[in-house]
This record gives structure tokens, sequence and C-alpha cells, in this order.
């Protein structure tokens, strides 16, 4: 089911910041229904990088290729998850399929490729097979909210890092000063997010992938 998304960024300088945030989200009775959660990524692509280029070339139709697990601590272990986030104009959609792993460092002997063509199978949304690559590690801590209805959630992320993925080390050395509200809902509908001006917080398109890329110079 493809839903609609909608992301706002804010300079994340100082923890005023997000307190506005909680501050406004309660004020518009924005419910809080899960506090922190710590979010780690790996994100792949392929030798030339179609993800990242199909994506800055503004193709109406896109995907992006991650393993994805939650934890509170960094690292622990927990659920691994496949995920191909399918994008047509702005509407989302995922495919997810649990991977058998335990640890991240067993990720490094998995055949990606395979859990990716076996995600293809089962929902055929790509004609074409890339064989794809680790590229990215990224993680943020995330809270989660909704208004209304559940079925239009809001995100915050915020502490958002990023390191060059690598076998052997992942250190990370980039870290970003910008938090991203995510407003995903099924119905032709804005949430009604109005910010005063003591904080800039725009709405535009972004994507953590390819922002960790340009700010590591990933792609040459």
């Amino acid at each position: 089911m493809f839903r609609n998304e909608i992301k706002f960024l804010f300079k994340n300088e100082n923890s005023l910041s997000v307190n506005y945030i909680d501050f406004y989200f309660k004020k518009k009775k924005i419910v809080k229904f899960y506090n922190y959660n710590l979010v780690c990524n790996i994100y792949y692509d392929t030798a030339y990088f179609n993800c990242y280029f199909s994506h800055v070339d503004g193709n109406i139709s896109r995907y992006k290729v991650r393993v994805r697990w939650y934890s509170k601590s960094n690292f622990l272990n927990n659920e691994f998850i496949l995920e191909i986030k399918h994008k047509i104009n702005k509407k989302n959609n995922k495919y997810k399929i649990k991977l058998p792993v335990k640890k991240v460092k067993d990720l490094i002997n998995l055949d990606i490729n395979y859990y990716v063509k076996k995600l293809n199978n089962i929902y055929s949304f790509e004609k074409n097979y890339f064989k794809f690559k680790p590229v990215l590690l990224n993680q943020y801590f995330r809270r989660y909210f909704y208004k209304d209805k559940k079925e239009n959630r809001i995100t915050l992320d915020t502490n958002i890092r990023f390191s060059k993925y690598s076998y052997f080390e992942n250190n990370f050395l980039s870290s970003s000063k910008i938090s991203v509200i995510e407003n995903k809902f099924l119905e032709e509908k804005n949430l009604p997010i109005k910010f005063d001006d003591k904080l800039i917080i725009l709405q535009e398109n972004f994507s953590k992938y390819l922002y960790g890329c340009e700010k590591l110079n990933l792609i040459r």
C-alpha cells in the first residue's frame, strides 16, 4: 500500500529546537505513542550507484535498498529487516523481508542480492535486476507520534550520523545538525504543521542516503 510522505527539516543546533517541537506537538494534539528508538541502517547501491542517481535525476519511479534494525543500545542484537523502498512521485511503498541473522557482523557473509531477488519474485516491483553492495551506514534517534488516526503518523529523527560502510570498522565520521520530521499518511491531506519564526523549518524533499553520500564524498 502506497503512503503519502511529507518531510520537514530543521536545524538541530541545540536542545531548544527539539523542545519546541515537543511543545508544538502537544499544542496541536499530536500524540506520542513511542519514545526513542535507535534506528540503524545499512544502505546498498549498485557499482554505478543507480539508486543514488535515479534520485538525483528526479526519476518518477525509484528505489532505495537498505537493511534496518532497531535498538535502544548501539548494535545490540535485534531483528534485521531488508527493506526495498519504492517511491513514485510523493507516494512510498516498502517491501520487507526478515533476514536470517542475529548480529551486524553476520551480514558480512550474507548474500543480500539473494534476498533482494526473493522480494522481487514475491512483489514484482522491478523488471531489471541489479547487484547491490553496502555503501553507507546511518543511525539516528527516532520518536513516534500520530494525529487523529494512527494512519496519520509523524516521526521525529534527531542525532543523525553517517559512516562509510566497512566490513572491518565503522566510525561515524559525520554528524548532521539537521533533524527531520516525516509525516506519513494514507489519505490525500496534509498535516497542518505551521511553525513560528523562531526556528528555520523547511518542507522539502530529503534523503538521508543522498545526504550521507554527499557529506562523506562517496560519489566520485
